[in-house]
């Protein structure tokens, strides 16, 4: 996946915002029009009446790690993330990248939810298309955990992208045994939706309908550049 494109910004006497994250307060500081660039949020939240007049951002609720990735992402234009040739890294890279998926989406940065897009569809693609189960797992034992499906419908709304391509690969390419055991499912009992969704998708698959995951451009969305005519 090629680097996403910066625009010719000068630091030269840039202002810097100190970001606040997590319990802890650990903090990082990152470039003003770097954030502004991405984000509408952080236009909003940085240039707006209701600015934050002191050069820093509380952000509490988030992840350091997780803001981590982000900052490595505006500056390097790549998400940094565990390789695909290291078979025990794959539950990681899935969990790291769903929670970096999320964090764009909270703060309105199309461009980094596609780029985490791409990586999720390296993450269950061959290089020659066909789609795969996790490397280096023994099949018959991967589960989509129902940890990992609450904290994606818990942290999206209906509609959301990222709950597309989960319904998709595990309707289109698991089924419903990789969710057979019961306590997976006494688990989801809070989550009607995913089970709502995953019936729709499956009715869609005895329809004969095509696999959305076919088609990359069904998981992403239109960035302000590509959304200009």
């Amino acid at each position: 996946m090629p680097k996403t494109k910066r625009p010719s910004l000068s630091f030269r006497n840039e202002p810097l915002v100190t970001l606040e994250v997590g319990h802890e307060g650990d903090k990082f500081h990152v470039h003003k029009s770097l954030l502004c660039h991405v984000s509408p949020f952080f236009v909003a939240a940085l240039n707006g009446p209701f600015k934050e007049s002191s050069g820093s951002m509380e952000l509490g609720e988030d992840e350091v790690d997780t803001i981590e990735h982000l900052i490595q992402w505006l500056y390097g234009g790549e998400v940094e993330i565990a390789p695909l040739d290291d078979p025990q890294c794959f539950e990681s890279r899935y969990t790291k990248l769903t929670r970096l998926y999320v964090l764009a989406d909270k703060y309105d940065i199309v461009s980094l939810k596609n780029d985490v897009m791409h990586l999720l569809f390296a993450t269950i693609q061959h290089p020659d298309g066909r789609f795969r189960r996790p490397v280096g797992v023994n099949p018959v034992r991967v589960r989509l955990s129902a940890d990992k499906i609450i904290y994606v419908y818990a942290n999206t709304v209906r509609g959301s992208l990222l709950r597309k391509f989960l319904i998709s690969y595990w309707a289109w390419h698991r089924g419903l045994s990789a969710l057979e055991d019961e306590e997976t499912w006494d688990k989801l009992e809070p989550c009607p939706e995913f089970a709502f969704e995953m019936a729709r998708a499956l009715a869609s698959l005895a329809n004969g309908r095509p696999d959305p995951l076919l088609d990359i451009t069904n998981f992403l969305e239109p960035t302000p550049d590509s959304a200009k005519p």
